[in-house]
């Protein structure tokens, strides 16, 4: 294991916790000598990622002691979403540097602001499936800056000005990309919170991809739009809100911001079903006012996230922000995040966490376990918007 991979600690256990995803049919190997996986549909999403999740765990399972070679052919293709491409590229990752196979990737992006950082994603690197290609790919995956996609691991040792320093190196990238100044800053901001949160609640190493998709158009308005993905995801076997549920049972001497979450989840267990569960009650109370998972910090914690992302999502012609953890995920919905007086965040129409469930549209379920948290970010904005916002 070389030093960049190092520092993306728990990635195995992506495959770790989905080890039940596994075929009993013995996979084939090829005439050229590897195991090939070819895709069939044009979008790449969690039932493909899924599929490849079985795909190596069968061989796993049935070649345990082989240094394979896998090709994986994708075709053409779109990714669903940023995470979609980031859990594909872990994958790859985990097959390289963790089982020491040799793994190939062909692909062809269609034209999508969502799949445009597949365009300059490592996985490029695997098309010739070379020894030499495979070694760069595990360097490149923890840290690259290429035109306009910035890419890098943050230690979850990363402190207060760590992080002051990683936020100005992103909002740096992002003016540099053609994003305007103030929404540069905004947006930076909303990234170190998510390192931030990633590192007090789940204790690990954050991967950040970021990419800008220049010279698009909205199909809507018929105008030109900059596009920025994001995604921020760490692999730890602590979901998000489990130190919150730790601390709530646990801590004898509660800070008082806990004793309204208490209250809610006194008035929320009542409806705990298969589609609401305790799970996500502790992943929206996450998110609540100075509520933090860390036994060591009294009142911290806080609505800052979302109060920022409320403010992006009300300048974008469109988005898409969520997070899963687990399998167990929330939608960051604009008109539901919003604050009012002392209510907290409801991730509901009522805007009311203490006294109204989350709405069921809020609530995602995802197929594959993303051990840790896994954020994703899209934004997109007429090219008159970021124009609007180049000066202080």
């Amino acid at each position: 294991m070389n030093q960049n991979a190092e520092k993306m600690r728990g990635i195995e256990l992506l495959l770790n916790s989905n080890d039940k995803v596994i075929s009993t049919r013995r996979p084939r190997m090829s005439k050229k000598l590897c195991f090939e996986f070819k895709n069939r549909t044009k979008i790449i999403d969690a039932t493909i990622i899924r599929k490849i999740i079985c795909f190596v765990n069968t061989i796993r399972k049935f070649y345990p002691t082989i240094s394979c070679r896998i090709y994986f052919d994708l075709g053409d293709i779109v990714f669903k979403d940023k995470i979609s491409c980031t859990i594909l590229e872990s994958i790859c990752f985990i097959l390289i540097d963790r089982f020491r196979y040799t793994v190939r990737v062909t692909y062809r992006i269609l034209p999508s602001i969502e799949s445009e950082g597949g365009r300059t994603s490592p996985l490029t690197l695997l098309r010739d499936g070379k020894k030499a290609s495979c070694d760069e790919y595990i360097r490149q995956f923890c840290d690259s800056l290429y035109k306009n996609h910035y890419r890098k691991v943050v230690p979850a040792e990363t402190n207060g000005p760590m992080l002051s320093y990683e936020m100005t190196n992103i909002e740096s990238f992002l003016k540099y990309g053609g994003v305007g100044r103030k929404y540069a800053k905004e947006l930076a901001k909303v990234i170190a919170e998510l390192i931030g949160n990633a590192n007090e609640h789940t204790c690990g190493d954050c991967l950040v991809d970021i990419d800008i998709a220049n010279n698009y158009y909205n199909k809507s308005s018929h105008k030109k739009a900059i596009g920025v993905n994001v995604a921020v995801i760490n692999y730890s076997p602590i979901k998000l809100g489990y130190y919150v549920r730790k601390r709530l049972f646990e801590d004898s001497n509660l800070p008082e911001p806990y004793f309204k979450v208490r209250d809610a989840y006194n008035f929320h267990k009542a409806f705990f079903d298969e589609n609401y569960t305790e799970e996500d009650f502790f992943n929206v109370a996450s998110f609540q006012h100075r509520v933090s998972g860390d036994m060591k910090k009294f009142c911290t914690g806080g609505t800052g996230l979302t109060q920022l992302l409320h403010s992006l999502e009300n300048y974008a012609e469109a988005h898409k922000c969520y997070f899963i953890s687990g399998q167990r995920g929330l939608w960051f919905f604009q008109d539901e995040i919003t604050t009012k007086g002392n209510r907290g965040v409801g991730f509901n129409k009522e805007n009311d966490f203490f006294c109204h469930k989350p709405s069921e549209n809020t609530i995602a379920n995802c197929i594959i376990n993303v051990p840790g948290t896994a954020y994703n970010l899209t934004f997109i904005f007429p090219e008159s918007m970021e124009e609007s916002y180049g000066d202080d």
